[in-house]
C-alpha cells in the first residue's frame, strides 16, 4: 500500500502500524504538507495520473475512520521524512531508475575527467587543466634583451654575378654567459639623407648554413658568421644598418 503528497507527489510506502498510530493524518518529510493518506491511498505504486483508491468512510474500520480520536499523548501527524529513503518496499523499477541515475551521473563525470584529460595540452583547455592540477603551468619565458648580441664585422657590396643585388656579409658573436635563441636579423637601407629605402628581416633559419639546426641557439661567445642577398633599391643607397630582434 502506498500514499502520495498532493503537493509535492513524492510517494511512500505504507505499513499498517503506521496507520493505527497516525490516525490516518502524516506529513510529508519532504514539503511538510500534513494530509490524510485515507485520501491518497494507493494499492501499487502510483504512476502519473493515477487517481488513489476511493474510500467510502461508512464501509471503514473504525482504526482508520477518518473522525479518529486521539489520545491526550498523540504527537500530532505521523512525519513520513523517515520514510523518504526507505528502500523497503519500493518497486523495482524505481529502485532500478534510481541505479541508472546514479550510475549515469558517474559515467557522465569519468567522460568529462577524460575528455580534459586526453585534451589537456589545447590552447582552450590547458587553463582548466593547469587550474585542477593535470599539467603544470608553462613558464612565461621574457625575450632577450638584443644588446646580447653583438656585431662585430660587416660589409655591403655589389653582387658579382646578379644584376641589382647587394651581399652583406657580417658576423655576431653572443655576449651573454648562457645559451641564447637565435636572433631576427633586420637589414635597413638608407641613401644620403639618411631615409630608408628599404628593409628586411630575415629569420634564423634564413641566414644560418643550410645543415644548421634554427632552434639550437647561439652559445656564448661564440662568433657566427653570416652571408645575405639583399635587392639593391639604387644608386641612392649608401649605408646600411643591421638590428637584431
Amino acid at each position: 500500500m502506498y500514499t502520495r503528497c498532493p503537493d509535492c507527489h513524492v510517494v511512500y510506502p505504507l505499513r499498517a502500524e503506521s496507520l493505527i498510530q497516525a490516525g490516518g493524518e502524516v506529513s510529508c518529510g519532504r514539503c511538510q504538507k500534513t494530509f490524510s493518506v485515507l485520501q491518497h491511498l494507493y494499492d501499487r505504486w502510483p504512476e502519473p495520473g493515477d487517481q488513489p483508491v476511493a474510500v467510502d468512510d461508512e464501509n471503514l474500520p473504525s482504526v482508520l475512520s477518518r473522525e479518529l480520536p486521539r489520545r491526550p499523548d498523540d504527537p500530532g501527524p505521523m512525519d513520513l521524512g523517515d520514510l523518504d529513503d526507505d528502500q523497503e518496499g519500493l518497486p523495482e523499477p524505481y529502485k532500478r531508475d534510481r541505479l541508472w541515475y546514479v550510475l549515469a551521473v558517474l559515467f557522465g563525470l569519468i567522460t568529462v575527467a577524460n575528455a580534459i584529460w586526453s585534451f589537456r595540452e589545447t590552447e582552450t583547455l590547458r587553463p582548466l587543466a593547469e587550474k585542477l592540477g593535470l599539467v603544470d603551468p608553462v613558464p612565461v619565458v621574457q625575450p632577450e634583451p638584443p644588446q646580447y648580441f653583438q656585431l662585430v664585422s660587416r660589409d655591403m657590396h655589389p653582387h658579382p654575378s646578379v644584376q641589382n643585388a647587394l651581399i652583406l656579409s657580417a658576423a655576431m658573436v653572443n655576449r651573454a654567459e648562457r645559451l641564447l635563441p637565435y636572433p631576427v636579423v633586420e637589414i635597413t637601407l638608407f641613401d644620403a639623407g639618411q631615409r630608408a629605402v628599404g628593409s628586411r628581416r630575415f629569420q634564423p633559419y634564413e641566414y644560418l648554413a643550410p645543415d644548421a639546426d634554427p632552434d639550437a641557439g647561439l652559445a656564448p661567445d661564440v662568433l657566427l658568421a653570416f652571408v645575405l642577398e639583399l635587392e639593391d633599391p639604387g644608386p641612392q643607397t649608401v649605408g646600411f644598418e643591421i638590428s637584431f630582434l
